[in-house]
């Protein structure tokens, strides 16, 4: 087990994470269900997935894949049904065209490149009708950013990782650059973001 995996472990088993933190899934999980509530049969990849928490709640009705880089964690997430994978954000092991949504829940603030990440995320995307969902912290917001301090108090861990923060503007043309039709919104008292980006522009 690597450092990296230790760190997240600890943090995914933590009494703070599953009690003080855990709320904040609860508005996450609102707005993916409500997504999904007419669409089933699709292909949903799970990138950065962690223990798939979140996205393991659509098995019943699509097919879900996990891409992490931590087996510790993918195994967590093949326990709650979906297909694992070893992966990264450059490095999808899937083939073009393959998936009908990509989901990224709090995990595109941690892409080393954003513009590797979208061209990857683009392939394995259907080219017409391909979707991206994002749920990422707003670095706009005041509150957030106290809450990040916090949070990694708690948790006892030495940073979130978040190498790639997004801003309102940051994100809006990163997904208007590569997307055709890109809505967004907020959630959780303003401190995410969540966006649905689709019609992937080749």
């Amino acid at each position: 087990m690597t450092n990296s995996e230790q760190c997240f472990d600890r943090f995914y088993d933590s009494l703070a994470r599953k009690i003080f933190l855990g709320w904040v899934d609860i508005r996450k999980q609102a707005v993916i269900t409500k997504f999904f509530k007419n669409r089933s049969g699709l292909r949903v990849l799970d990138l950065g997935s962690g223990t798939a928490n979140i996205s393991s709640r659509l098995v019943a009705s699509n097919k879900v894949y996990a891409v992490d880089q931590s087996e510790l964690l993918l195994n967590q997430a093949s326990r709650r049904g979906v297909i694992t994978a070893l992966g990264s954000f450059e490095n999808i092991p899937h083939p073009d065209s393959y998936f009908d949504v990509v989901l990224m829940i709090d995990s595109i603030e941690h892409v080393p490149s954003r513009e590797k990440a979208f061209k990857e995320i683009k392939r394995v995307l259907k080219k017409d009708s391909g979707i991206l969902l994002v749920i990422t912290p707003c670095y706009n917001s005041l509150l957030w950013n106290l809450s990040e301090w916090f949070a990694v108090w708690i948790t006892k861990r030495v940073s979130s990782g978040h190498i790639s923060p997004f801003t309102t503007e940051s994100l809006d043309y990163f997904l208007k650059s590569n997307f055709h039709i890109v809505n967004t919104n907020k959630l959780n008292f303003k401190m995410w973001f969540w966006s649905v980006a689709s019609g992937p522009k080749l």
